[in-house]
């Protein structure tokens, strides 16, 4: 989680995050930083490239701790634009609890996978940010806030 917060906050805002056993779930705002083009070796936006740092130090870690060797992710992550603003043809622009939606389904995956009785049970996702007040958080917790509509806006 560390790393996540080093490597993805200066180039992207996170609103939330949700560590399962078999995957995970990061909900991020991409801020014009996140989309600026840098060439190493060839031109790919910052985002992208800190994401798969992320993702390639994670599997080195755990290739070294577990003895493995190769790739520790399948093939073809998904990803979804959740809202964008700017381009009114995007599906999900016109229903602003859409977000809201995203924001707890990745809140609720360990309660719809049996993992625990309540969110607040697990540990490893965003959700305790958002109910304890701590400077210590990966997400931008008041970000979150202001883009969710403002009847759900109370979180939890």
């Amino acid at each position: 989680m560390q790393k996540m917060k080093v490597m993805l906050t200066p180039v992207c805002d996170i609103l939330a995050w949700c560590l399962m056993p078999n995957h995970f779930h990061i909900l991020i705002y991409v801020s014009p930083e996140s989309v600026k083009m840098i060439k190493h070796p060839m031109e790919i936006q910052k985002l992208s490239w800190m994401l798969g740092k992320l993702l390639s130090a994670y599997a080195q870690a755990i290739n070294r701790k577990e003895g493995f060797v190769g790739n520790l992710f399948q093939q073809g992550t998904r990803r979804k634009c959740v809202l964008e603003k700017e381009n009114n043809n995007d599906a999900f622009a016109d229903d602003p609890t859409y977000l809201w939606n995203v924001f707890q389904y990745i809140h609720n995956n360990p309660v719809e996978a049996g993992l625990v009785d309540t969110m607040e049970d697990w540990a490893y996702s965003s959700v305790n940010e958002y109910l304890l007040s701590s400077d210590d958080t990966i997400c931008n917790t008041s970000l979150a806030c202001t883009l969710m509509p403002t009847e759900e806006s109370q979180m939890f």
